[in-house]
């Protein structure tokens, strides 16, 4: 996709049951970023997200201390995998250089019943509108102002 015109990138975050017939994706969030580096911050802040919801430190967030386990040596691990990967800032940097050439980039973390995916995506021009990028701040049908 390089040198294509791009109007944003789509960022979601979700979760997919492993078992067959468990189900769909389960859309945890979705973000229209409109440059590569907010798209990745998007991805870092869910990254943080899930982690702390899937491996929570003791004594933070709203589960007892007491009932909280380590994770055992050869279990899956997503909270500590998304973690892993935000403090990977040359991977970062290398998905950032991925979205500005037009490729799409993510991140994925598994447990016993669920795989995680964060994932960014430039949307090409034509996608949405064949007339061209949107403008921030620029009036929009729907919106009592009519659209050329």
């Amino acid at each position: 996709m390089s040198g294509v015109a791009v109007d944003g990138y789509l960022c979601s975050v979700s979760a997919h049951p492993l078992a067959a017939g468990a189900g769909h994706e389960i859309v945890l969030g979705r973000h229209r970023a409109w440059t590569p580096r907010l798209a990745v911050r998007w991805l870092r802040g869910q990254a943080a997200r899930l982690a702390d919801a899937l491996d929570p430190a003791p004594g933070r967030g709203p589960l007892p201390t007491a009932v909280l386990r380590p994770v055992l040596d050869g279990s899956p691990d997503p909270g500590g995998a998304f973690r892993a990967w935000l403090a990977d800032d040359g991977l970062q940097e290398e998905q950032l250089a991925s979205l500005r050439s037009g490729r799409n980039v993510g991140v994925t973390a598994r447990d016993a019943e669920l795989l995680y995916s964060l994932s960014a995506q430039p949307i090409p021009v034509d996608a949405f509108q064949p007339w061209g990028p949107s403008v921030v701040g620029a009036p929009v049908a729907g919106a009592g102002v009519r659209v050329p």
